[in-house]
């Protein structure tokens, strides 16, 4: 019969295994070139690809990630289904900040159906198109600053029902036409400073029920 010490170091070495084993199919799990962990005390799982100089984006990101960072990259493109096409996902925060970006797939981010905050500030993007955004109705906070956008056409977010923060700030923006917030019907906060507008049409802002700040 095993004495107790015995018990005792049979029971640890079985446990240290199982953290082994855990942390080696997690990082099985992680993209190369990233890393992955959760923060602090969060629940959260993050994945985390800065200053890689990746130039395309990451392929199979896990869909328990939570929070995606991949900024100070290189990419230039965010193809379609950038996070797989099951809608059972978990990304709900994604910053793909400084990065090159001046091509966005139709529909790449209607998955995931979780995805709540996207920021895409400091890149390349010249357009934005509703097809772009097709589907994005999880997405509550929306940052766009800082490329190269010249106008806004209408319609361009008319999926985005949920969005409450919008900022379009220190874009090139000249021109935005008659309904090009239509469906935003929730936003509470816009930012456009810092652009070329001079004059803005009647009506731009008359779909908004629940507006506190425009700047």
């Amino acid at each position: 019969m095993a004495s107790s010490s015995e018990s005792f170091v049979n029971r640890s070495f079985i446990f240290v295994i199982l953290i082994l084993l855990y942390i080696s199919l997690s990082d099985a799990a992680c993209s190369r070139g990233c890393q992955c962990y959760r923060a602090g005390t969060t629940t959260e799982d993050w994945i985390k690809c800065d200053k890689g100089r990746m130039t395309k984006f990451p392929r199979s990101i896990s869909r328990t990630r939570e929070v995606v960072l991949i900024r100070d990259n290189l990419i230039q493109e965010i193809p379609a289904n950038p996070f797989g096409t099951s809608s059972v996902t978990e990304v709900q925060y994604v910053f793909l900040d400084n990065n090159r970006i001046d091509t966005i797939a139709d529909g790449a981010f209607s998955v995931p159906r979780q995805l709540r905050v996207l920021s895409l500030m400091n890149n390349r993007l010249e357009e934005i198109t509703s097809r772009q955004f097709m589907g994005a109705n999880g997405i509550e906070k929306l940052h766009m600053d800082g490329n190269y956008i010249v106008e806004i056409k209408p319609n361009v977010f008319i999926d985005m029902w949920r969005l409450k923060i919008l900022s379009l700030a220190g874009n090139i923006i000249n021109s935005i036409e008659s309904n090009a917030f239509n469906g935003l019907a929730e936003l509470h906060e816009l930012y456009l400073n810092d652009n070329r507008l001079a004059i803005l049409n009647d009506g731009i802002f008359a779909g908004f029920r629940d507006i506190k700040k425009i700047d």
